[in-house]
């Protein structure tokens, strides 16, 4: 039995690791022999004591429309926290919102197919150049939890 009072156990129902990678992240975080991969449950919290954050950025060279779907699932897969997008091509802020929710499906919460399983939150500037530079436009990518913590400017 754990008696460690400042305990803050990784819930990973909330937050699923889809590879190895993330289990070796948490290793090195909770001093864990690299080569150690226990055994973890979706629905039960699994004693590492200290969560963390995955960040990335990802030059996409424009067709962010066609390329959402691929965008998405790689944050997903990857276990990413934040991840920055730059060269979107989005110029005109009339035709693209500056904020945009991307629902997610996974099977493991929700059988239901239908119904998404939780979010993730893109947030975009268009201010750039549609004839000088059509290739400028940046974006933000957060997760549910993460989203909950943003402010207005």
């Amino acid at each position: 039995m754990d008696t460690n009072q400042n305990n803050n156990n990784i819930d990973f129902s909330v937050r699923p690791i889809n590879n190895n990678e993330d289990l070796l992240t948490l290793n090195s975080i909770n001093d864990l022999p690299p080569d150690h991969y226990p055994q973890y449950s979706t629905n039960h919290n699994n004693n590492y004591m200290i969560d963390y954050l995955k960040i990335g950025t990802l030059n996409i060279q424009r067709g962010f429309s066609t390329k959402l779907n691929s965008i998405s699932e790689f944050f997903i897969t990857h276990n990413f926290s934040i991840l920055g997008i730059t060269e979107t091509g989005i110029t005109q802020p009339h035709i693209f919102l500056s904020k945009q929710i991307i629902h997610t499906y996974n099977p493991a919460i929700n059988s239901d197919v239908s119904t998404p399983s939780g979010y993730l939150t893109l947030i975009k500037d268009t201010n750039g150049d549609p004839y000088n530079d059509p290739s400028s436009g940046i974006g933000i990518i957060l997760t549910e939890q993460l989203t909950k913590h943003l402010g207005k400017i």
